[in-house]
């Protein structure tokens, strides 16, 4: 079995980065070759019927991750903007990735995660890019790393149990 590891690339104004056969972009927006304000859509952002979703998007969470530890959160699509934090340790600059997901009312979670990264890379592996219709139903999980950081992650929530059959 031979794996391609590739270096970053342009395609279609997205990031690509692969890893192995599965490829991750969102993990890519991380790297520091990828302009700060850059953007990753499941979404066509150049489709007018869309515009909301780039608006959405760009705008604040309305959701709390802590509203999705129980509830699903129907991820209906996403998108990742190339953005750069301070380091709390060395106050120099990093670059990281803002997942935004969005349902189809458009209310909309943030994280800047790289747990929630890999997990969307992973439903993306499962599902496709999206959008997605029906919605996946995702749950937010919390861990702390061994450095006592926070860490979310995403994971699909499973079916709802069959309906007993009446007496």
């Amino acid at each position: 079995m031979t794996t391609k590891v590739t270096a970053i690339a342009k395609r279609s104004n997205t990031a690509i980065k692969t890893a192995g056969v599965l490829e991750q972009p969102t993990i890519g927006m991380t790297n520091g070759d990828v302009p700060e304000g850059s953007w990753l859509f499941g979404f066509d952002p150049g489709d007018v019927r869309n515009e909301h979703l780039v608006f959405a998007a760009d705008g604040e969470a309305t959701r709390e991750a802590n509203q999705h530890f129980v509830e699903p959160f129907m991820l209906s699509t996403w998108a990742v903007k190339r953005i750069t934090l301070q380091s709390d340790e060395t106050s120099e600059a990093q670059p990281h990735a803002r997942v935004i997901l969005i349902d189809p009312n458009g209310e909309t979670l943030a994280f800047v995660s790289l747990g929630v990264i890999g997990s969307l890379d992973l439903i993306r592996s499962l599902r496709g890019d999206g959008p997605y219709d029906p919605a996946i139903p995702v749950i937010v999980t919390e861990a702390k790393t061994r450095h006592g950081f926070r860490v979310y992650k995403l994971r699909i929530a499973p079916p709802a149990p069959p309906a007993k059959p009446a007496k």
